[in-house]
Parts: structure tokens; C-alpha cells; sequence
């Protein structure tokens, strides 16, 4: 029977480097899996190519969901 993973987060991008290689391993196993993230990363000092703090939370979490769906997480 498979299992169920849920990864609670505190960034963006927190789920790839420290829980990436479990989630994917997990959803490759057919596991159902979860992330929890608790901020969009607006305070963030790299702010790339945004505009304000809203634009850089809009674009990290589209990163995020991005980086979900590349580790195949069920539900991000």
C-alpha cells in the first residue's frame, strides 16, 4: 500500500534542496505527496528581475509550483 509524504517548507525552492531526492523518490513510488510552503519568499535578498516585493512573491511561487510538478508532487 503505498504511503503519503508531506514536506513543510519555509521558501521556496526549500523543497528541492533538502527534500527533493524523498518527494521524488516518494511520487516515483506512487506515494501520495504534499508540500507546505509557509511564505512566498518576498523578503528574499536576490530578487532577480522583479519589479517589487508582489512580482518576486508571483514569481517564486511559480517556481515553486514548477518545482513540484518537476518532483512530482501530488499536491503543492
Amino acid at each position: 500500500m503505498p504511503g503519503r509524504l508531506m514536506c513543510v517548507v519555509a521558501h521556496p525552492d526549500d523543497e528541492c534542496f533538502g527534500f527533493g531526492g524523498s518527494l521524488a523518490l516518494a511520487a516515483g513510488l506512487g506515494w501520495q505527496t504534499n508540500v507546505i510552503c509557509l511564505t512566498d519568499g518576498q523578503a528574499a535578498t536576490h530578487r532577480g528581475e522583479s519589479k517589487d516585493a508582489a512580482d518576486l512573491g508571483r514569481m517564486r511561487r511559480e517556481e515553486l509550483a514548477a518545482s513540484c510538478r518537476i518532483l512530482g508532487v501530488t499536491e503543492p
